[in-house]
């Protein structure tokens, strides 16, 4: 998925090791962040870093629990 896109992958480097998990209405899904900026699917037992919920009746994303990103 990001094999061409390597601008992202430059960004997610740095943040190599963390976990995360997205939830977009009842279907969730996590993953982490590997060395080079590539992501990797995670289990269920990790505790992800990040959260985020995409409510879709509004669009909105919300942060459950955040990392600075910068």
């Amino acid at each position: 998925m990001l094999a061409d896109q390597q601008w992202a992958r430059e960004k997610l480097a740095p943040f190599a090791g963390r976990m995360f998990t997205l939830a977009v209405g009842p279907v969730r899904a996590g993953g982490r962040v590997r060395e080079g900026g590539t992501l990797d699917a995670a289990s269920s037992a990790d505790t992800a870093d990040l959260a985020l919920v995409i409510a879709p009746w509004s669009g909105a994303v919300v942060p459950v629990r955040s990392i600075a990103l910068e």
